[in-house]
């Protein structure tokens, strides 16, 4: 959006789309259960294809539509279907483990949003109007929600999740920043996530077939 002059009801939109983006990844850091994480990630990432929607109406650009159609495909339905598969292949348990116990989760997601805004502002509050400011800093805030997500939840599906996050929020920092973005580098990303979430799922069998288990938690030694 940025170099964009966009309506008062667009730019409320955005607003809303972006908080409840940053609200889903609330939902996980709330929830003990897998299958409730990969349908608030699904939820979220056909938040942000409606958000590259709007964007590619407003800007009148082929290539966000093209973006927003293959974000639909592969964030809102090829990576969850993959994930859920799995758990129903593996029969992984539902109930996940934590290194940080939900409330502290939360608490820490809050002062993660706090510091992204800060820093946000800190940086780019000089060039750029208010609405871009705070959804930078949600996508932000999702970059270091993601990374939580990763060092406090043992299950390596919850992990991939964390990645994913992560992405969304790289994801969402660019198309708010820079709309125009050259297509190439979006299908690059997009295609990094499959290439991603397949790398992992594969590590991920390997782990249950020599530990026989999904988790990380007793991954805590080295072994020689």
């Amino acid at each position: 959006m940025l170099g964009l002059v966009l309506p008062v009801y667009l730019n409320v939109t955005i607003d809303l789309l972006t908080a409840f983006i940053l609200l889903l990844s609330f939902v996980m850091l709330s929830s003990k259960w897998i299958s409730f994480y990969i349908h608030a990630y699904g939820i979220q990432s056909f938040l942000i294809f409606i958000l590259t929607l709007i964007l590619g109406i407003e800007t009148h650009s082929v290539d966000l539509y093209l973006v927003a159609l293959l974000t639909l495909i592969v964030r809102c339905l090829i990576v969850p279907y993959m994930l859920l598969n799995m758990m129903k292949k593996f029969n992984i348990k539902e109930e996940i483990n934590l290194s940080i116990k939900i409330p502290a989760s939360i608490i820490t997601g809050l002062v993660l949003t706090v510091f992204g805004y800060f820093l946000i502002f800190k940086l780019i509050h000089n060039f750029v109007p208010d609405i871009i400011i705070n959804s930078a800093a949600i996508a932000l805030s999702l970059v270091f929600i993601g990374f939580f997500m990763i060092i406090s939840r043992y299950t390596t599906i919850t992990q991939i999740l964390g990645l994913l996050v992560i992405e969304n929020g790289i994801f969402l920092f660019s198309v708010i920043l820079t709309p125009t973005l050259p297509l190439i580098v979006e299908l690059v990303v997009l295609f990094d996530i499959l290439v991603t979430v397949v790398a992992m799922l594969i590590l991920s069998m390997i782990m249950k077939i020599k530990t026989g288990s999904f988790s990380t938690g007793m991954l805590n030694r080295l072994v020689g």
